[in-house]
């Protein structure tokens, strides 16, 4: 059954990378695709443009909607969702509808609309609409009872508050092993028995990161340990479906009260299990054609209605953030030279 997007034009998704899309397009499904191609799949663990705009797209088109396209460009005749980094590159147009997927990087502020994947900053051309999980989701299978493998399935380099290399040496004297993995396996939880993901010790609230690993140890069967992301906080409860860490010692207390208490593991492993039906893909694609078909609709008639004032309003804002750029960037380079000034000294 087909059912058109009720939208005035056209719903453009844009993406950039490169991936094998007769392949994609030939197999019984998106998930299967994702599920069987390792390297697609790495590909949506690691690229913006992918795991947004392009498995909405196929999420949307196997569910039976019509009116949307898939390309490699934004188009002046549709509404296109394109991710921030690439409208970095490509630019406004005054004459182009551009819904921002921002995720964790720059908002945009030429675009018509932005989609974040924290609440934080919902409002006004705003709407948040978390990110899918992780395709093919390999859950727990170790045995019941066992703490000792401890997971991050990430980059934990750039995310996680510790090096791989000194989360294992705080980890190994309480006989738990940290373990990482490449992002073609960021879905097999299955050797895991706890997930760690904590950015800093300490009550920073990272308004732009999303909840996405809380809600994969929720499908994996996985007691979670997190940090103070507000994202945590605004889908799930501290000590009912995960627990939280601001400190080493909060570590060590939260790794003991997992070893004490086996009613405690069930309570955060069957609370998860209730609170993923939220975070299907189904889900979500609901949240998706709410806001397309709602907001973004409402927004992209105003933006018709008074062609002169929009053209102005993208013109300057597109002026003040490549200026922002360019600062930020000039900024970078004097706190690398300045780094490098004080070794030399040194």
């Amino acid at each position: 059954m087909t059912r058109p997007l009720k939208t005035s034009a056209p719903v453009n998704f844009v993406y950039e990378s490169t991936f094998d899309r007769a392949a994609l397009e030939a197999a019984p499904s998106f998930e299967h695709h994702a599920v069987h191609d390792a390297d697609f799949r790495a590909l949506l663990s690691s690229r913006g443009d992918t795991c947004w705009a392009v498995a909405t797209y196929y999420h949307l088109r196997e569910r039976g909607y019509t009116g949307i396209s898939l390309s490699l460009a934004p188009r002046r005749d549709c509404i296109n969702v394109l991710h921030s980094e690439q409208l970095r590159k490509i630019g406004a147009d005054p004459r182009r509808f551009d819904i921002c997927i921002q995720a964790d990087f720059a908002h945009r502020p030429a675009a018509q609309f932005h989609i974040l994947q924290n609440a934080r900053y919902e409002g006004e051309n705003r709407a948040t609409i978390w990110l899918y999980p992780q395709i093919g989701i390999l859950p727990r299978t170790a045995p019941a009872g066992r703490l000792t493998r401890i997971g991050y399935l990430g980059h934990v380099n750039n995310s996680s508050v510790w090096s791989g290399e000194r989360w294992q040496a705080f980890l190994q004297p309480l006989g738990v092993e940290f373990v990482t993995a490449p992002p073609r396996l960021w879905h097999d939880f299955s050797d895991l028995d706890a997930v760690i993901a904590i950015r800093d010790f300490g009550k920073r609230p990272h308004y732009s990161k999303p909840p996405s690993k809380l809600i994969n140890a929720w499908i994996a069967g996985v007691p979670f340990i997190g940090g103070s992301d507000s994202a945590y906080r605004q889908i799930g409860t501290p000590g009912e479906d995960f627990l939280l860490a601001t400190s080493p010692q909060e570590v060590r207390d939260a790794l003991d009260r997992l070893r004490r208490d086996p009613a405690l593991v069930s309570r955060l492993v069957q609370n998860g299990r209730q609170r993923m039906a939220d975070f299907t893909v189904d889900r979500l694609i609901e949240k998706w054609v709410a806001t397309l078909e709602g907001p973004a609709e409402a927004r992209f008639l105003q933006w018709q209605h008074r062609p002169g004032y929009e053209a102005l309003r993208s013109h300057a804002l597109a002026t003040i953030d490549r200026g922002w750029v360019q600062t930020k960037a000039l900024l970078r380079t004097a706190a690398r030279l300045a780094s490098s000034a004080r070794k030399a000294v040194a």
